[in-house]
Order: structure tokens, then sequence, then C-alpha cells
């Protein structure tokens, strides 16, 4: 969908929208729950909350050890090159919550991105994509307490069809400030993985 015309049709901060009853676009609410599904070799969970997604990539992220590292993928950008921006320098769980809670109306209110966080010692990776979807993968019935303490159920997550992600000028200003303010590496996309 064009980036601007999307304005026009969902209020800021309905970063996945659908089709509502009388053929408007609204803003999706997933039903806060997860799943189990099978990737590669194992397991993952997939996450489908209603809300606070940095607040629950957060409290996932300390199911794992630290050290970690972000990855921020630039897919739709507005003001910055598109890319996969790997955050240089390695965080412990505090600067990582220093880093993430400041951007988190950012992170959640559009779809232009993408977030990882990765566990070094673990080797696992937290997933947050755009469309509102967390994927879990490493100590899943860690993971599976935390979705419950924050009150999310086993349930079918699914993505309706057709859907809309949305990009709003609003937070142009924030894509400039989030990749100005850390120091990033950055790559190019790669298609089929970042669209």
């Amino acid at each position: 969908m064009d980036p601007n015309l999307s304005q026009l049709q969902a209020p800021p901060g309905a970063k996945l929208g659908h089709f509502g009853p009388e053929g408007k676009q609204v803003q999706y609410v997933h039903p806060h729950v997860w799943q189990r599904e099978a990737a590669g070799d194992g397991e993952r969970i997939v996450a489908a909350p209603k809300d606070q997604f940095v607040d629950l990539m957060l409290k996932l992220s300390a199911c794992l050890e630290p050290p970690f590292s972000v990855l921020y993928i630039l897919a739709i950008p507005r003001k910055c090159m598109p890319g996969r921006y790997q955050l240089e320098q390695s965080l412990s769980y505090k600067e990582l919550v220093s880093m993430l809670a400041p951007f988190t109306e950012y992170l959640e209110g559009d779809a232009r991105h993408h977030l990882w966080i990765y566990s070094f010692t673990s080797a696992v990776t937290l997933v947050y994509d755009q469309h509102n979807l967390i994927y879990a993968y490493g100590p899943l019935e860690k993971y599976i307490q935390t979705l419950g303490e924050a009150g999310l159920t086993e349930g079918k997550v699914e993505i309706p069809f057709p859907h809309m992600h949305n990009y709003f000028r609003e937070f142009d200003s924030e894509e400039e400030r989030f990749i100005e303010s850390f120091t990033w590496k950055r790559t190019d996309l790669l298609p089929g993985v970042d669209d």
C-alpha cells in the first residue's frame, strides 16, 4: 500500500489494519493468544498480543542470558536508507530496556520495520514483526510461563486477509532519531526475508 495513502485511511498508531463492517480500514487487534509451531528442526512460539508489544519483547528477553544484540530492519523507510541495521555494541538487559523503552510508541505504532533481539549466550532470537507478532525461539516453556503471566492464552494465531500495513509521517522524526541515537552497521535488505 502507498505509504502516504495509508495515512488517510487509518489513525496514527494503527500499524496493522483490515476492513471493518462499513468497508473502511480499522485497526486490527490480535486476540492476545500464543501458539506453538514447527520451525526448522524444532519449534517456536508465535505470540499475538493485543498491545504492549515492546514490553512483552523485553519480558521474553528476560528469559534469556545477556549480552544482547539488536537488529533493526527498516523495510519501508521514509527518511533514512532502507536496510538491516545491526547494533555494533552488545547490551546488558538493563541497557536493552533503556534502548527500546523511549521508542515504544514508534516501534508499536508504525509498520515500516521489524525488530530482532539476539542473545549471544543463549544463541536464540526474538523477532517482533510488522504484523504485531512476536516469534520466540529457544526456551519455550519459560516463554509460555511469561506469556501466561502477561495474560496471553494458548490459541490460534491468524492475520486477517486482506490487511494493510500503515506508515505515518508523524513517526518520520522518530525513524531518524532511532537510527541516529545508536551506532549501527547497515547492510542491504534481504529480499523475501525482510519484506
